[in-house]
């Protein structure tokens, strides 16, 4: 043998120098292939995604191995053994999840692992000025369209000219939060 390639004896009569068929002599396992991943991602969740699929990066599979996957949480808590992993952040929050592939040769076993980590941000609303409708204002936001402090308005009179001898006034309602 010669590293991992097989080599071959043969049994010789030592008087007429007959030879056998050869035999093969086994070749030291060859070491296990780890996957090819990126040291580090980035991921920004969109504030409207409640949940996000994170999934494993792709690289060159390889015949004859198997892959297994473990993703783990900032604390060291695997929290999945798939190639996707479905997280949920509070908006504005962040997290770092680290996912180990391992590469198992299907023929003599060996293994090898990459990881990779996952930077998760989900950003927050993005609010903007008052929006409002005939019954109702609220806010808006610019990412996902969700709606906050819906009310209706609060209306109050507002003088738009006061009335002048025999000239009669002006006055008109507007709400005091949005101005519709």
């Amino acid at each position: 043998p010669n590293g991992t390639q097989p080599g071959s004896k043969h049994e010789e009569c030592t008087i007429c120098g007959y030879e056998k068929d050869p035999v093969e002599i086994p070749g030291a396992p060859a070491d296990a292939t780890a996957p090819d991943l990126p040291a580090q991602q980035d991921i920004q969740i969109g504030c409207g995604d409640d949940e996000y699929d994170i999934t494993a990066p792709d690289f060159e599979k390889l015949d004859g191995y198997e892959y297994a996957y473990e993703w783990k949480d900032a604390e060291g808590n695997t929290v999945g053994e798939d190639e996707l992993l479905t997280v949920t952040l509070e908006k504005g929050g962040d997290a770092v999840y680290t996912l180990t592939v391992t590469a198992e040769r299907t023929d003599n076993g060996q293994k090898a692992h990459s990881q990779t980590a996952f930077n998760v941000t989900r950003s927050d609303h993005e609010w903007g000025g008052w929006e409002y409708d005939e019954t109702h204002h609220y806010k808006e936001c610019a990412q996902c369209k969700a709606v906050t402090d819906e009310a209706a308005h609060e209306f109050e009179w507002v003088t738009d000219k006061d009335p002048n001898g025999t000239q009669p006034g002006s006055k008109h309602e507007e709400c005091t939060i949005c101005g519709y």
